[in-house]
């Protein structure tokens, strides 16, 4: 029982956003801080040679939320806070960017996850392709909406990251951050706000 309860005191805040927006390189400067991150299950899997063309878009993404509730799940118990490159409402993103029904375990899974703050990333101005990232921008743009969508339906307010210089998204996610970790541990409402969902 003292396990369960140290758990729900890691707060998982979530950089999130479509391919080319600069999470990763987000993520690794946060790293560097000394804070707990997650990166993105997806990209681990197609480093592996597991990607959605080789086992279709449904068990791809079954293999990464099956992997991202373990990461979470594995978050050690003295962490308070943690980052993480995606949270589980981003995969619903992608079956709808491809006209595909999310599966029930992935929505479930979504309404369940429960995040301190999600801060969406806007486009950058230059896109490239990468080993990991094949789609073209105008599919990154759509996937990004539908993210969008995904996270609002489950009742999180976003809050937006434009597209800034690395520097200057950094110090606005650490300011909102640590803002919140003040209200919080203060036993104040907190910046982010989630309400109920429909999806």
């Amino acid at each position: 029982m003292e396990q369960k309860e140290c758990r729900r005191q890691t707060r998982k805040y979530i950089l999130e956003g479509g391919g080319g927006t600069g999470k990763s390189t987000l993520l690794n400067e946060i790293a560097k801080t000394g804070i707990y991150t997650l990166g993105e299950v997806a990209e681990y899997l197609i480093q592996r040679g597991i990607t959605p063309a080789s086992v279709g878009r449904e068990d791809f993404q079954e293999k990464v939320l099956d992997i991202q509730l373990e990461w979470e799940r594995e978050i050690p118990l003295e962490k308070k806070y943690s980052f993480q490159d995606r949270g589980i409402p981003g995969g619903i993103g992608f079956f709808l960017a491809e006209g595909l029904e999310p599966p029930e375990k992935l929505l479930m899974a979504a309404r369940k996850a429960e995040y301190a703050g999600i801060f969406l990333l806007e486009p950058l101005a230059t896109y490239e392709n990468t080993a990991i990232r094949a789609e073209k921008r105008e599919k990154a743009l759509l996937v990004h909406q539908k993210i969008r969508e995904a996270y609002e339906s489950l009742g999180y307010e976003l809050h937006v990251i434009p597209d800034l210089p690395l520097g200057e998204r950094m110090h606005t996610v650490m300011d909102r951050w640590f803002a919140n970790e003040l209200l919080l541990n203060s036993g104040l409402q907190g910046l982010f706000k989630r309400n109920g969902g429909r999806t």
